[in-house]
């Protein structure tokens, strides 16, 4: 067990050491996002999902960057389920603050909370389009902790509203020759 503690530690120090923390992304950069997120459907009866996201970003400008990735997680709510899903989007990088290390951002995303919707559930009804507003602090170059909100409606069922609000850690890989 101390073996772990240490290989972790070490881990965590590599990403963390560096350059000093400011947000450089440039056209072509791409973006490998972690996070935790959790998720409610104010529906009757209510639901709500904890969730782990893997996201791939691409910026194809400075400021302009899509997305996508899977999700996988446990529903609870009229029963406990486990599922796997997917997000797609965009977000708008506004511009830095705090000397550069804090970005806030907008966009949107569909999710997709569950590619095997129990019986009599129809894909829309679990297909959600959302905005959102976030924030990435970078930490180094490289490496930002990632935070956002998001509510939307499923599509299916305009009355079903979601709320969702995610926590995790971005890497940024710069484009080949930066």
């Amino acid at each position: 067990m101390q073996k772990y503690k240490l290989v972790g530690v070490a881990f965590v120090a590599v990403l963390l050491a560096g350059a000093p923390g400011y947000a450089q992304q440039k056209k072509g950069d791409t973006e490998l996002i972690a996070n935790v997120s959790f998720n409610s459907s104010f529906t009757s009866p209510a639901s709500g999902s904890f969730q782990v996201t893997g996201i791939l970003g691409y910026f194809y400008t400075e400021q302009r960057e899509i997305i996508g990735g899977l999700v996988g997680g446990v529903t609870f709510g009229g029963g406990t389920q486990t599922n796997i899903g997917a997000l797609f989007g965009y977000r708008y990088n506004l511009k830095p603050r705090e000397n550069g290390k804090m970005v806030p951002y907008v966009g949107g995303d569909v999710f997709v909370s569950d590619f095997t919707p129990s019986q009599g559930t129809g894909v829309a009804d679990i297909t959600f389009a959302d905005g959102q507003v976030g924030v990435k602090y970078y930490l180094n170059r490289n490496v930002a902790i990632d935070g956002n909100v998001s509510i939307g409606f499923a599509l299916g069922d305009f009355g079903t509203v979601g709320l969702s609000a995610r926590m995790g850690l971005a890497y940024l890989f710069p484009r080949k020759g930066q």
